[in-house]
């Protein structure tokens, strides 16, 4: 049986992951489990581990369906770093959409985090460039709204036409609101994950500190974040159970200012929490399908 079909979930999976290397002492990733879904190829991906003692070649780009090559979906990371939670999104979209993540530089590794919005998205397109002149979307939930925003800008200002959807992207001009913006407490960020990922515990004091380190710094590139107006068609996605209405009116105002094409305002029931989840990410999937259907 393929995992991720009988139920399987990115954090179902880092749990699996865990038990592996607890067993047999090897590195396996999440995306070897996408390769390998079921217990004998991925029993396979363990055997060679073992036999070549050495760790495999990594890249922040994540296939989560390669699809036909016509129409691609590329989902930049959460302020975690991980981009497995859009695994979900990949299971519900069309076999023939591609469908992408993007790992924070570092979250995995021991690389340096990278300083800011501009910069990732400029590093992220670098692993995607030979899907820019087909037909795609870049989609990023919360703080990978920012990113995937700043991707589609570059892209549509380089001659291509690109579009960004943004699943429950905060923005505020008001200083005095980014002013206040401060880095979590471990106790704080062990409580988020627990909410929004399931994920603590089973994953390991040392990477769950990697984690909450990434988070903080992208939490706080926020403080000094400017975004540049797009030519790109924006799409923000809000989800309505946890937003007032007049936040909800400053959050549309925010966003729309920054577009200076298209922008087109979805709301979905739920709250920040669910955006990933059932059955949101059924109607997520289908604002996915009908603008790529444009193309």
């Amino acid at each position: 049986d393929n995992f991720f079909d009988i139920g399987g979930s990115s954090i179902s999976a880092i749990k699996v992951i865990h038990q592996i290397e607890k067993k047999w002492a090897v590195s396996v990733s999440i995306a070897d489990m996408l390769k390998a879904p079921t217990i004998e190829d991925l029993g396979g991906i363990v055997r060679e581990a073992q036999e070549k003692g050495s760790p495999k070649e990594y890249s922040e780009l994540i296939q989560f369906r390669k699809g036909e090559g016509k129409l691609n979906v590329i989902c930049p990371h959460l302020g975690g770093g991980t981009a497995y939670g859009y695994l979900s999104l990949a299971k519900v979209l069309p076999d023939e959409y591609g469908v992408y993540g993007i790992q924070a530089k570092g979250v995995d590794t021991d690389d340096d985090f990278l300083p800011d919005v501009q910069a990732m998205a400029s590093y992220y397109l670098s692993l995607i460039d030979t899907m820019l002149d087909t037909p795609h979307v870049f989609l990023g939930c919360s703080y990978g709204g920012y990113v995937a925003f700043e991707m589609a800008r570059i892209v549509q200002e380089a001659g291509y036409q690109s579009c960004a959807i943004l699943l429950d992207s905060d923005g505020t001009n008001d200083q005095a609101v980014l002013d206040q913006i401060s880095p979590v407490s471990l106790a704080v960020f062990r409580q988020k994950l627990i909410t929004y990922n399931g994920m603590y515990p089973n994953i390991d004091d040392a990477q769950i500190d990697r984690y909450f380190r990434v988070y903080n710094h992208h939490l706080m590139t926020l403080k000094t974040m400017q975004l540049a107006n797009t030519q790109a068609k924006t799409i923000l996605v809000l989800a309505t159970g946890d937003k007032p209405e007049k936040y909800m009116a400053s959050l549309t105002e925010y966003w729309s200012q920054k577009s200076d094409a298209e922008f087109v305002l979805e709301k979905v029931d739920g709250d920040h929490s669910t955006m990933l989840q059932a059955p949101t990410i059924e109607t997520v999937a289908d604002i996915i399908k009908t603008e790529l259907a444009k193309r």
